[in-house]
């Protein structure tokens, strides 16, 4: 941590890897309408860098912290998730759905609050959106920490 006085500079660095492992399957009760499917799977591996700030930060006679955070993200593999089925009238005739291409970079930026509520309890609150050319992702998340 780097001391800025009155904040705290902090970097941030991470490495997320993600695995799904679809199972094959085959549809019941539609006759030659029915999918048929081998398995499937999608991975993802994603680094980033960054730079949380933080400060003290006192209401009344509460005390806490505020933090802003931002983090560059990129995904290392390039696989979209394909799933291939085909009917089970048509078994030679398989067809394959892909998921979205998302870019490979993206930013995090988040702003978060603190707050002590007793000797050993914190009430928390956090705001983080992923922003990509391709979209954006919002998450919130509030809660109460017992430490002991």
């Amino acid at each position: 941590a780097i001391d800025l006085g009155d904040a705290t500079a902090r970097p941030l660095a991470s490495l997320r890897y993600a695995g799904l492992r679809q199972d094959g399957f085959s549809e019941q009760g539609v006759g030659s309408l029915g999918l048929v499917s081998g398995s499937n799977n999608a991975d993802s591996l994603e680094g980033g860098l960054g730079v949380e700030l933080s400060s003290p930060l006192t209401l009344g006679k509460t005390s806490g912290q505020i933090a802003a955070r931002a983090q560059w993200l990129h995904e290392f593999l390039d696989d979209h998730g394909e799933f291939q089925a085909a009917f089970i009238g048509a078994p030679t005739t398989a067809f394959t759905s892909r998921g979205p291409r998302t870019a490979r970079d993206s930013a995090l930026v988040g702003l978060g609050v603190v707050a002590a509520a007793g000797k050993s309890v914190d009430i928390f609150a956090n705001y983080d959106a992923e922003l990509r050319t391709t979209g954006a992702a919002h998450a919130a998340t509030a809660g109460l920490r017992i430490t002991w």
